[in-house]
């Protein structure tokens, strides 16, 4: 007969037994990281793929009472969704990369949601694929675009707003494009 004390011994034994063959077992085994709104791609390549890289503030943002397409431009269709188109309009103050014009307007097809009832909710990047958290007018912006069917497109993560070109979420996004930017 086995006594209580070995027993727990034995016990504990299989516990960590099994906790080893366990984690050998996953060793080495990482779960696919997925990115919003870019498919597979890190930021990374995302930049790589810019045309125009600015910064500057931002004047305006016109919302259009109709219902966009749930299709980004280059992207596959989807379910319908209620966003509103927002066009946004940045004085470009600073150049990273390309040859942009004074003033670039953009449109944002997914960041701001048509609610039932006509309410509006600014959705931004809450994984609707979005720049727009709320209205940024009178923000400063430090913004990537890729040009995509002859329109500038921008996604999460590609652009930043702050309270001004100083704010510190702008000045780390703007360090960060720097030395992306000195590597390329």
């Amino acid at each position: 007969m086995i006594s209580q004390g070995a027993r727990g011994w034995i016990g504990a034994t299989w516990v960590l037994a099994f906790a080893l063959g366990a984690m050998a077992l996953f060793a080495g085994r990482h779960p696919e990281t997925a990115y919003a709104c870019s498919g597979d791609e890190p930021l990374a390549e995302r930049l790589a793929r810019a045309t125009v890289i600015v910064g500057g503030p931002v004047d305006r943002v016109a919302l259009s009472r109709e219902r966009q397409p749930a299709e980004l431009p280059g992207s596959e269709p989807k379910s319908p969704p209620a966003y509103l188109r927002a066009e946004v309009s940045l004085s470009v103050t600073e150049v990273f990369w390309g040859s942009p014009r004074e003033e670039i307007l953009f449109v944002d097809r997914r960041s701001v949601e048509l609610l039932l009832g006509g309410d509006l909710r600014w959705a931004g990047g809450s994984g609707t694929c979005g720049v727009l958290g709320g209205d940024p007018t009178g923000q400063y912006a430090v913004i990537a675009f890729q040009e995509v069917d002859g329109e500038l497109v921008t996604s999460s993560g590609l652009a930043v707003f702050g309270s001004s070109a100083d704010a510190p979420e702008v000045s780390a996004y703007r360090q960060l494009l720097c030395e992306f930017l000195a590597r390329r």
